[in-house]
């Protein structure tokens, strides 16, 4: 009947054969002198072979010593070089990665294909949702990172601003506005707006903005989404 290697008897051994003392090698590995001396015993016994001499002020390796220590060091690395790799595997191969929809359709494509580019290892799992529960996500771990809009309000999270992005007036062709290249706030205040639903975070930067200027936008119909148009 075969005896299973112990890895921690490995470690043990291996220590014991760097430092060449049973006292230093104990301390080594946060072990009583005893409790090593018994690993190392146990280890010679699954072996069938002596793995050290011991003389009165150090102890020695065997031959049969030499060879497992060479076959012992060999192994503890291939699982740390295992372990590492795992972990690494973990940490690397999948991003789950949160924004709000009012960018994830204008920002997330370009984004994405020049990080799949340069990353083909790691999938980017991309979740939309309002800032509010992207927020929450985040801060209880079930996404990596998410992508919104300031400000942010929130503990244990760390913000960084990747740009500045300029609030834009949408008008009908052939309005009046249409031909303007800025426009004041009080040209606006007279006309509907038509908002995004109040979920949506613009929505609120867009009010807050108006409070800012004394203006209390007069709001006839909200929508989910923004999108493009283009003039045929």
């Amino acid at each position: 009947m075969k005896s299973e290697l112990n890895l921690h008897l490995l470690e043990q051994f291996v220590a014991l054969a760097r430092t060449k003392n049973f006292t230093r090698a104990a301390e080594e590995l946060h072990l009583s002198q005893s409790a090593l001396s018994r690993a190392i015993q146990k280890l010679e016994e699954q072996l069938g072979q002596p793995l050290f001499e011991r003389k009165p002020r150090e102890v020695v390796l065997t031959d049969h010593g030499e060879l497992l220590l060479e076959r012992a060091q060999q192994i503890l690395k291939l699982m740390e070089d295992i372990f590492s790799e795992l972990s690494e595997a973990g940490r690397r191969g999948r991003i789950r990665l949160g924004a709000i929809p009012t960018i994830a359709p204008y920002l997330l494509p370009s984004l994405l294909s020049s990080f799949a580019k340069a990353h083909p290892d790691i999938s980017v799992i991309v979740q939309e949702d309002t800032t509010e529960n992207l927020i929450k996500r985040c801060s209880h771990g079930e996404i990596d990172l998410a992508i919104l809009a300031l400000p942010i309000i929130a503990k244990y999270l760390e913000v960084e601003p990747l740009f500045d992005e300029e609030l834009l007036l949408v008008v009908p062709l052939g309005h009046p506005l249409a031909a303007a290249k800025t426009v004041a706030i009080d040209a606006v205040e007279s006309y509907p707006f038509v908002m995004l639903s109040e979920a949506h975070c613009l929505s609120d930067n867009i009010a807050t903005f108006c409070r800012r200027k004394s203006v209390q936008p007069v709001t006839v119909e909200r929508t989910s989404q923004l999108k493009p148009c283009r003039n045929s």
